[in-house]
């Protein structure tokens, strides 16, 4: 049997003495501690520990790359004993034949390279939605600039109003004091233009026919 993930035997040949049985435990003991030993999901199915905790955790979708169901609690670690006679047998064209019928007849050579497009699929969606992301703050930053542009032209647009009004406020004060000075240079000609013409027509009654008459 095979890691449907890492495509390397679940199992490895704890060793080639069959006569001492401590060794093959101590092999075994220390292939425990190893992280290629299997471990189960609670569908059944059976991956490298690494491997599914890498699966689940890192590619985003929490589900058994097989039947793609959602385990419902960790990984359990499988503690077995093997001698090399069931390492061996294990890994044997009968046991891929086994597993493969167990699958329904698909080759396994297809499950890899499922698992393989699926991964590389995962991985392009990943950098899709990365630059999705970054498509999105820089939208976000360029709609916050347009509006801070928006705004000033406004206030500018609002400066040049009241500019503008200022301008014909001043234009009629300016109008206004035309006219009172108008006025005023009227007022002043009446005033003592008037006063002129009271004093030519005095001259004329002191003097008629060069004779000066007394009041």
């Amino acid at each position: 049997m095979v890691c449907t993930i890492c495509y390397e035997p679940l199992f490895k040949d704890q060793g080639n003495n069959n006569n001492n049985n401590n060794n093959n435990n101590n092999n075994n003991r220390g292939y425990r501690k190893n992280n290629k030993m299997p471990a189960a999901l609670s569908c059944g199915h059976v991956f490298h520990t690494n491997c599914i905790n890498r699966w689940l955790y890192s590619q985003g979708n929490y589900a058994c790359p097989l039947c793609n169901q959602e385990p419902f609690e960790q990984p359990l670690r499988l503690y077995m004993e093997l001698d090399e006679k069931d390492a061996m047998s294990i890994m044997s064209n009968s046991g891929i034949d086994h597993m493969v019928a167990q699958l329904g007849g698909i080759s396994i050579s297809g499950v890899y390279g499922s698992l393989a497009d699926d991964y590389d699929h995962i991985c392009e969606m990943q950098k899709i939605d990365k630059v999705e992301e970054e498509n999105r703050k820089l939208k976000e930053e360029l709609n916050a600039k347009n509006n801070v542009e928006n705004g000033l032209r406004s206030e500018i647009s609002r400066m040049n109003f009241l500019s503008e009004k200022h301008r014909e406020n001043i234009r009629g004060m300016q109008f206004s004091i035309r006219r009172k000075n108008e006025r005023i240079n009227q007022l002043e000609y009446e005033l003592y233009g008037s006063d002129d013409d009271d004093d030519d027509d005095e001259d004329d009654d002191y003097e008629s026919d060069g004779n000066y008459y007394y009041y």
